[in-house]
């Protein structure tokens, strides 16, 4: 297996359920940082709109994995 390292353009502090279903569903990049208990998501994309980022979650897996 080919190892690379990802770019981060951006740094996003998000919550534990939002870590936790980036995670679960997705290939991106988040981090966990115990000194200040926050997890941060790297944005690997540059200079595209987010209304053009393509998400393979469905929405009905978003609502029902945060009403458990």
């Amino acid at each position: 297996m080919e190892e690379y390292c990802k770019e981060v353009f951006q740094w996003y502090i998000i919550s534990d359920r939002g870590a936790s279903i980036l995670m679960k569903y997705t290939e991106e990049l988040v981090i966990y940082i115990e000194e200040l208990n926050i997890h941060l998501w790297g944005i690997t994309h540059y200079g595209t709109a987010w209304d053009y980022v393509l998400t393979s979650l469905k929405l009905s897996e978003m609502v029902n994995d945060t009403i458990d």
